[in-house]
């Protein structure tokens, strides 16, 4: 698993967590400066709290009834926006 995929997955199991940067990199099995970054690159799925220390926004992927099978509604929200995006194929960022 790559190390982006590590921090994804346990952002995605830790929702609501205000953790310090560096029991969450020991957590992710990644060093620092990588975590760092990749906070740095989704600004979006953390809010900062302290110097060393931010809380983990939540997100959620759900399914709805009313969109075609196969159709996945993200949706990522913090205290300023809530984005949803659907998507019929595995990159909904390929349009």
């Amino acid at each position: 698993m790559s190390k982006t995929a590590q921090i994804q997955q346990y952002v995605n199991n830790n929702p609501n967590l205000c953790i310090k940067t560096k029991d969450m990199a020991e957590n992710c099995n990644v060093s620092l400066p990588t975590l760092l970054k990749y906070i740095k690159n989704n600004p979006e799925q953390f809010e900062k709290v302290e110097h060393g220390k931010y809380k983990i926004l939540s997100t959620t992927v759900q399914s709805s009834p009313d969109l075609p099978q196969g159709t996945t509604v993200q949706t990522v929200s913090n205290n300023f926006l809530t984005l949803s995006v659907q998507s019929e194929d595995s990159d909904p960022f390929s349009w």
